[in-house]
Parts: C-alpha cells; structure tokens; sequence
C-alpha cells in the first residue's frame, strides 16, 4: 500500500507562495524589497503580516543566482538580535542566513507559530532560500519551540537546541531531521539533554550534544561554529571528499585539545556521537582520539558513576519541586504553617547556602550544585512569571525571601519586599529590607521609589531619608 503523507498547511502555503514568485519575477532578476546585507538589521517589517517582525544578517556576499541555508531563530524574550549580533561572524565565514523573531517568546505556541510562518513567507520572497537547507534553532523554552516545529514541518532539515530539550519525550519524534544540542555543564537544564540525546539515539536519529563548562545562556560562538560545521558536513556527506571531513574532523579534536577544564567523558561522549554520525566515512584521527579515551580504565567508571549522581540529582529536583509546592500550600491555609512541613525557610536557607558554597569549587559536584542552584532559580521565576502568587501576599512574601537568599544584594528584590511587608502591616520587616536597599544600592533604591510614587501616601515612612 502507497504511503501518503499530507503535507502541512505551511509547507502547501510555501509551494503557492514560491508559484507565485516564479510566474510573477521582478523586472531586473532582483526579488522585491530586499534586505541590505553585510550588517545585522534589527528590524525587518513582515510585508503581508506588518505585526511581525525578525532581525537578520545576510552574508555580505550574498546573490540572487545561489540558493543559501537559513537558520531560523526563536529567543524566549524576543530578542531577535541577541543570538543574530552573536553570531553574525560564523554566519559570514559559512555563508549562513540568521533569521531571528522578534515576536516568538516563552509563551503561548500558537504565538510562536504565527511568528514563524510570518518569516517563513517573508523570507522567501525576499531572498533565495535553500528548501533542503532549512534550520531553526532557540534557547531554552525556545530551543524547545524550535524542536516542536520538526513535527509538521518536513521542510526543516535540523535543530540546533540550546539549552532546552524537547520538554515532552513521549511526543512524537520524527525520524528525518539533524539534531544538534549545546548545554553547559553548570545549566539547568544538562540532565534533561542527556535523557533527551539517550531517547534520539534509543530512534537511531543522528544526533550530537556538545557540552561545554558555562551556565544557562547562549552559548559562546565556538560551540554554535561546530553546530553549523555538522550541518554543512551532514547536507553533503554522501557526495564531499574525505579531505572535507578530516578538515572538519581535525578542527573540532582541536577545539575538544582547548578545552582543558571540560572532563574526559564530555569530551568522548561528543566525539563518539561525531563519529557515528559521519558513517560510514572513517577517519583515522578521530578513531585514534576515541581508541585513548576507550583505553582509559577510568572511563567507564566514570560514566557509570556519573549516571547515578544524575539521577540522584533528579531527585533533588523533585524533592525542590514539592517544598515550593508546600510553600504554596502553606502561603493559602493558615491551618498548615510552614515551619511544620519540614520545608520551612530555614530548610532553604542552608539548602541553598550549602549549594553555593559546593558550587563555587570545581568538578563534577561543583557543576551539580550549581545547576540545583539554576534549578531553584528557574522554578521560582517560572512560579512567579505564571502569576501563581499574584493574588496572596503571603505566597509573595516566601517566594521574595527565597529569590533573596539566592540574590541577597539586589536592589529590585530588596524594594519589593518591603513593600510586600508594608503592605502586610510588618512596618519592623518592611524597614528592615528597606534598609538593606539603602546600602545596597541608594541610587538604584530611588529610581524605584519614583517608579513606586502611588505608594507614597500610603507608605510614607517608605519615602522618607
């Protein structure tokens, strides 16, 4: 039986949008409204969805005659321009188009697919996009966006995924696309990309996680370089030379060489994804640097120890769930104080004091702590940013205690609760973190009172020096 597949309402409005092109041409061979290269353009205005809008860098050798990759980019803040000035020198050096969203943020999907076929149409009537070179990328909640989009998109080739793998690894996974991850070690999100990269290769899907030592964030341009190198590889393998593999091959056993303070098994893991990845080429220098590290007695036990600190580490991440959900509970029901629950504020004062002490060593149990650490962070913001709090002050007040202990000296945190306080009637408590902002940082104290002036009447002793 003939298997048939219905292609997706982008991929049908791609082949009309690019008919529509071929039969109407501009006058002089140029597409229409072209975008300058050789410079990072902060803002192109989406010529049918005027909403939208992306930033872009196009290679300052760019023309119409030759079909370009594209990787598109989707910023959990909207910053089309963060990951596009990052990276607009690897873009020149590959030949690479950025295409960065400047609406796609953490959020609502639909949002973010709006964004993307607003870009898709955009981009393809402005510049000669190659259709088997199509990728997208995306840090954190957008680098997961990025790898949702594969699922009805058969025209996106490959994924690079910064710090935020598939959320849900019982989503269905499509088995044609090149996957590429980057996450530091000190990241929050580390131990979800190694199950994640353990579910692709359980797929047979060809895939590669490059780690790196740094925490949650973009990661530096080297890293994005290799991703970019895999993919040019990948688009030719069945037709380059072995001389364009073992250039490639040997520049990335030299950047693994530069990096002394990443651990062996990072660096194994990596390289042995690379070269399966490239089969069935072989390549006599990468086998050679794979073979060392196999012949290391201490390898295995280290990947066996290491598999079980991560998932000890897991745990403490459930165990930090449940203590803020007790947090909430207790904020809401006055019948079940916190103290009571074994997650008092005491419990996070030295959970999260033993963490920062543990993490400002170095090795594998510095890395854990400091991503506990990011874990906290994460989970409180993302509390707060889902206005879980917004309706009890009380919840407020514990969750401003514990992003305190976290950043004890910031200003911002530091204002806000003693407003909370005030606002509690715990003027001692309110004069208390007032204080603390005063010698913090005065002159960033009164910008905020005077952001704050609807309180001044009612919290005079607020505003008073």
């Amino acid at each position: 039986m003939k298997n048939t597949i219905k292609p997706s309402p982008i991929i049908e409005f791609l082949s009309i949008a690019l008919f529509l092109l071929a039969i109407h041409p501009e006058s002089n061979g140029q597409r229409a409204l072209a975008i300058p290269n050789g410079k990072v353009i902060e803002i192109v205005q989406c010529i049918n969805s005027p909403e939208q809008s992306y930033a872009a860098y196009i290679p300052t050798y760019y023309h119409e005659e030759k079909e370009w990759p594209v990787i598109y980019f989707f910023e959990p803040m909207a910053r089309g321009k963060l990951p596009i000035g990052k990276y607009e020198k690897i873009a020149e050096q590959n030949g690479f188009i950025l295409i960065g969203s400047n609406n796609s943020k953490n959020g609502p999907i639909l949002e973010g697919q709006i964004a993307f076929e607003a870009m898709i149409e955009d981009t393809q009537q402005r510049l000669n996009i190659d259709p088997n070179q199509i990728y997208v990328s995306g840090f954190s909640g957008g680098g997961r966006f990025a790898q949702l989009l594969t699922n009805d998109n058969p025209s996106i080739r490959g994924v690079i995924a910064v710090a935020g793998p598939r959320l849900d690894p019982n989503d269905e996974i499509r088995g044609n696309y090149l996957y590429f991850g980057i996450v530091g070690t000190r990241d929050m999100n580390y131990i979800e990309h190694l199950e994640f990269k353990n579910l692709l290769d359980e797929h047979k899907l060809k895939n590669v996680l490059l780690t790196y030592v740094g925490p949650h964030q973009w990661p530096p341009t080297q890293e994005f370089e290799s991703a970019i190198s895999w993919f040019q590889i990948q688009h030719r393998l069945d037709e380059t030379s072995t001389d364009d593999v073992d250039k490639y091959i040997n520049l990335e056993l030299m950047k693994m060489e530069g990096k002394k303070n990443l651990a062996p098994s990072e660096k194994y893991t990596y390289l042995e994804a690379i070269k399966r990845s490239i089969l069935p080429i072989e390549n006599y220098d990468l086998n050679k640097r794979i073979n060392t590290y196999l012949a290391n007695k201490d390898l295995t036990k280290t990947l066996n120890r290491l598999k079980k600190s991560n998932e000890k580490e897991v745990e403490s991440y459930e165990e930090i769930s449940k203590a803020l959900q007790q947090l909430k509970v207790s904020a809401y029901n006055e019948n079940i104080p916190l103290d009571s629950t074994g997650y008092s504020l005491s419990w996070w004062q030295t959970k999260i004091k033993g963490l920062q002490k543990a993490s400002k060593k170095e090795g594998e149990k510095a890395d854990a702590a400091a991503r506990t650490l990011d874990v906290i962070r994460g989970q409180v913001f993302g509390v707060i940013l889902k206005n879980d709090a917004s309706n009890n002050l009380n919840h407020q007040l514990l969750l401003g205690e514990i992003q305190l202990m976290l950043y004890p000296e910031a200003v911002s945190l530091l204002w806000s609760q003693s407003i909370l306080y005030a606002k509690v009637n715990n003027r001692n408590k309110s004069l208390h973190y007032l204080k603390k902002a005063k010698a913090s940082d005065l002159d960033g104290l009164n910008n905020l009172r005077a952001k704050s002036s609807t309180y001044t009447q009612q919290f005079s002793y607020l505003f008073n020096d």
